[in-house]
């Protein structure tokens, strides 16, 4: 997942470093690279919560002990 946030990274700053020069296809490449590092960093931190919640049970999910909002907030990124 690093390696792909790192890879749109490189591209966004390439693509800012052409400034006027740009084309259309210059943004939808690094625009779909984006997305896709996007998707990927939602996927993990969707897993890892589902984890969190099948080791801890349902009752962590209750928000005395908070974890109900990290849960939350992924699943709203999607």
């Amino acid at each position: 997942m690093a390696a792909l946030t790192e890879r749109a990274d490189a591209a966004l700053t390439r693509l800012y470093s052409l400034g006027d020069q740009v084309t259309a296809d210059q943004r939808a490449q690094v625009a779909e690279l984006i997305a896709t590092a996007r998707i990927n960093a939602i996927d993990a931190g969707l897993a890892v919560t589902a984890g969190i919640f099948d080791l801890t049970g349902a009752r962590s999910t209750a928000t005395a002990y908070g974890l109900d909002r990290f849960w939350r907030n992924q699943r709203c990124y999607r």
